[in-house]
This record gives structure tokens, sequence and C-alpha cells, in this order.
């Protein structure tokens, strides 16, 4: 089964941005996005979503992410 992921690779074909918000209060700034991937993993082709929330602050006039 090891030999099995040894020669597989991952081939990411597409990434769309299925929805994205950023709202901002003051120098604090909150970001929402969702992806669908494309990609053929280990083999095995098929489309994965993928969310994420960052939250960032202005420090010096440049934003920064702090989580």
């Amino acid at each position: 089964m090891l030999q099995f992921f040894k020669i597989r690779t991952l081939n990411y074909f597409k990434v769309d941005t299925k929805f994205f918000s950023i709202s901002v209060d003051g120098d604090t700034a909150h970001m929402k996005v969702t992806h669908t991937l494309t990609a053929k993993v280990y083999g095995i082709s098929g489309s994965w979503t993928m969310s994420g929330e960052n939250t960032y602050k202005k420090r010096g006039g440049i934003w920064v992410r702090i989580k």
C-alpha cells in the first residue's frame, strides 16, 4: 500500500471562488472565502470545497493577517 502513495502525485487543475466577503471595522478586517478545487489526488479525480476565514489588522498602513 505504501508503494501506491509513493508513485502517485497531486495534480491541481482549477480553483474557482464560489463565495467571498470582506468586512472592515476600523483597523480590523474579516475575510470569508469558499473555493472549489478540481484536482487529481493519488489517481482519484474530483472536486473539493474548501472554506476559510481570516482576520487582518492594519499595522503601519499594511494589512497583516493575525489569525
